[in-house]
């Protein structure tokens, strides 16, 4: 009878990417060795890819036969025991400078022209940045009060544009 677990082959990880297009790049290299490739869920990696990382933490995993496993690792480069490509740090272990939170914070000044509710991030951004420089100095320091001066004039530029329309909108009612 089909269907009976000794009828289908063992499938063993192999490799583990972090996105489906990296995925579908290791499967694709298999295949082309001749090693039938597996990835389980794909679908699902498909339209869910903002969060696939968060619904399968160990990454899109790549599957090949029981069998095909060392072929698999010699084709990918992989040492036994390994799950795939070196991965980067993720960004939540990363800590973020204060030249990133200084650069953020002047980005989004020139862009609270287009939606004022920036603002809010702007001014957090800048106060990250400070609180940052306190417990380690920026890389630039010269770009860092650039770019935290840019954010501030940008912001009180955008508090009194929009101040006078509010003044001239209720001065008319």
């Amino acid at each position: 009878m089909t269907g009976e677990p000794a009828d289908h082959p063992r499938l063993v990880p192999v490799a583990a990417a972090t996105s489906i297009s990296q995925a579908d790049i290791l499967r694709a290299v298999l295949e082309d060795a001749g090693i039938p490739a597996f990835i389980p869920n794909e679908n699902a990696s498909v339209v869910l890819c903002h969060i696939s990382l968060a619904v399968n933490p160990d990454g899109i995993l790549v599957l090949v036969r029981d069998e095909d496993e060392q072929a698999a690792r010699e084709v990918l480069k992989l040492p036994a025991g390994s799950d795939g490509p070196p991965q980067r740090e993720p960004a939540a272990a990363r800590k973020t400078t204060a030249d990133e939170y200084a650069r953020m914070a002047a980005r989004s000044a020139v862009f609270t022209w287009l939606f004022p509710p920036l603002a809010v991030w702007t001014v957090y951004c800048i106060g990250r940045a400070y609180a940052v420089r306190r417990q380690r100095p920026p890389m630039a320091p010269e770009r860092f009060d650039r770019n935290i001066l840019c954010a501030v004039l940008f912001g009180v530029a955008i508090a009194l544009v929009i101040g006078f329309v509010y003044w001239q909108m209720l001065s008319r009612l």
